[in-house]
């Protein structure tokens, strides 16, 4: 958290309407390294997926892919959660979520339909 104070973020992250946009992916994968670092730890950060075409991403997302690239995005989500001393921080709207472990199943029926 240092490491993000120190690149200018901190009243954005603590004011009345608190934000994460000026902290962004690169800030953050910056102090996660940093923070690693000052422990004497090696990490590897990099973008694993996102919506769009970017380059370099192990998966990319589309709100129009199909069933089957769906699934093909899930099984490369579980592989890289199945990596050993891995963790994911996924960056949602104004947040961020450490993952850690995937749980899947499924259910058929009931009020909600059929849910996967």
């Amino acid at each position: 958290m240092a490491r993000v104070l120190a690149l200018g973020c901190a009243c954005p992250l603590s004011g009345e309407k608190p934000s994460t946009a000026p902290v962004g992916n690169e800030r953050l994968m910056s102090a996660a390294t940093a923070a690693a670092d000052s422990l004497g730890m090696k990490v590897r950060c990099w973008r694993f997926m996102a919506r769009g075409n970017s380059a370099g991403l192990e998966v990319n997302c589309s709100a129009t892919d199909s069933a089957e690239k769906v699934a093909q995005q899930w099984q490369g989500l579980r592989a890289a959660l199945l990596r050993p001393a891995t963790v994911l921080i996924y960056h949602m709207e104004n947040h961020y979520c450490l993952i850690f472990a995937a749980r899947e199943w499924r259910v058929a029926g009931g009020y909600s339909g059929n849910r996967q």
